[in-house]
């Protein structure tokens, strides 16, 4: 059998409401083609674009010919928004040619609109192309949903591939052009932009997974019609921890409690996270879980499905030494260190590392939290109490909430004593050294050697594994011709173009 495959796309318009249309009143968009849908992990953008006809503007105007007889015309797209029909919200406009003019008619007086039906009070004279209906399907803020299916006609929520709002710059959708490029980002990229604050004293720490849902519902208070639901049976980390950090987008605040630093399985032991959104038709799904170490699926290279794989195993991502930014100090003061990797097979890229950029403010945010009553501060509706300088106001017996340390970074059994504001500043700048230089030594363990990555190309109409790719799943591949027999890779995108879906895998060194 040859397979054929499927394409279905919608367009939720954008209300005055500053809402958007339900699903059930979707425009279905024609003359679509050049579908691409990209997927990732973490803090990778979910992305799509798409081409769609646009010969002589006919995607926002349509022209009819009357017959002197007709009143009823079958509109191309459908149906339209009644909040686009008339008021301020007017999007929708309906002319009728009299000698060299458009005049335009009023709705409800002189048409009125039913489903697909344009439907006008009294008939349209006679003629060629004289009835213009205007109507701007596409704009930017538009909410985009694309399935994609094979060998039958009819879809289910199932072939969802993706649901995001068009980005495309207005300019760009009123060109003149005979196609137009929709482009578009899923909610993820949009929703977790969000700022976001996290603000705990040492009393009441939390788990990472509960700061990251924290955050979640934080972003949510501003985006209840889209709301992120927290997935059951999410990871859950086994230990409290102290973090602290001003406005930061929501999305820099998860990725970096994803790490290892903040997260202990049952046992104890640090562990790595991964995140991703996915949408299920009805939700906007958050997924949070243990790096995946057990091999979901294999892959031959002798399965009809590929088309093709490209391999690679360089020194591109060895990184050896790196800068890392430990954030700022009480005088507002950049601090910045070197770090070298000795153990590194072979490779000289540098990195600059902003994951450890919050460490400074996150340290004075303990010391205030722990100190109060030697800072100044007020009280804020949103945030609590919120510290008005960096500095405490009095050293007697005062004592960090870190302790102290010898040359090589090892504790000390004593806590910091400063007596002047230097002293602070020096303890500041030294714990944050240290602590910076822990995760940029972390990071740089896991690229100091060269890893295999792959792009598997498969053909979406042989494949029978369709349903069965995971973000951040473990996938064993067989390819001999690469030489690769029961090779463990991580997946970290997945490309949907055409009839294909493209595998993005790379070689997880903590397997």
């Amino acid at each position: 059998m040859v397979n054929y495959i499927n394409y279905k796309v919608f367009v939720r318009k954008r209300l005055s409401s500053n809402n958007w249309e339900s699903f059930s009143n979707a425009i279905e968009l024609k003359g679509f083609y050049n579908i691409k849908v990209s997927k990732g992990i973490g803090k990778k953008k979910d992305i799509f674009s798409f081409n769609i006809e646009n010969s002589n503007k006919k995607l926002f105007e349509t022209y009819f010919s009357g017959d002197g007889t007709t009143t009823n015309f079958t509109l191309k797209y459908y149906p339209i928004p009644s909040d686009h029909l008339t008021g301020n919200n007017q999007k929708f406009f309906v002319y009728l040619k009299s000698g060299s003019n458009w005049v335009q008619q009023e709705y409800s007086t002189d048409y009125t609109i039913s489903g697909s039906s344009l439907i006008f009070t009294t008939v349209p004279s006679s003629g060629s192309q004289n009835i213009k209906v205007e109507y701007p399907v596409l704009e930017t803020d538009d909410i985009i949903r694309i399935y994609r299916f094979k060998n039958t006609d009819s879809y289910t929520i199932n072939d969802i591939l993706d649901e995001g709002t068009i980005v495309t710059p207005a300019a760009n959708l009123s060109s003149d052009s005979n196609t137009l490029t929709i482009d578009g980002e899923s909610f993820i990229s949009i929703l977790l932009n969000a700022l976001a604050f996290v603000q705990q004293d040492e009393s009441a720490t939390k788990k990472s997974h509960e700061i990251i849902q924290d955050v979640i519902n934080q972003v949510n208070e501003y985006n209840q019609d889209r709301e992120l639901i927290w997935v059951t049976g999410n990871f859950q980390s086994s230990q409290n921890i102290n973090y602290n950090i001003s406005y930061k987008s929501a999305i820099e605040i998860i990725d970096e409690l994803s790490t290892s630093e903040f997260n202990y399985d049952s046992n104890g032991n640090q562990v790595d996270c991964i995140f991703y959104v996915l949408f299920d038709g009805t939700n906007y799904n958050f997924y949070y879980k243990q790096n995946p170490t057990t091999t979901d699926l294999t892959l031959n290279e002798s399965d009809k499905s590929i088309i093709s794989i490209k391999s690679k195993k360089s020194m591109e991502d060895v990184t050896n030494c790196a800068i890392f930014n430990a954030g700022t100090d009480c005088e507002g003061n950049a601090m910045e260190f070197p770090i070298f990797d000795f153990s590194a097979t072979g490779g000289g890229r540098w990195i600059y590392i902003t994951k450890t950029n919050t460490i400074g403010e996150s340290l004075i945010n303990q010391e205030f939290l722990a100190h109060q009553s030697v800072w100044d501060y007020q009280d804020t509706p949103s945030a609590g109490k919120v510290r008005t300088s960096n500095y405490p106001n009095n050293y007697t017996g005062y004592e960090t909430v870190f302790f102290d340390r010898n040359g090589d970074g090892t504790l000390k059994t004593t806590k910091v004593q400063p007596s002047n504001d230097q002293d602070f500043n020096n303890a500041i700048w030294n714990e944050s050294y240290w602590r910076g230089l822990k995760k940029a030594r972390d990071l740089l363990s896991k690229n100091n050697s060269p890893r295999y990555s792959l792009v598997i190309s498969l053909d979406y109409g042989n494949d029978t594994n369709t349903d069965s790719y995971t973000l951040g799943n473990i996938y064993e591949l067989n390819v001999p011709s690469f030489g690769l027999y029961n090779e463990k890779l991580r997946l970290e995108q997945i490309d949907y173009a055409d009839h294909l879906t493209i595998l993005y895998l790379k070689e997880d060194l903590t397997i």
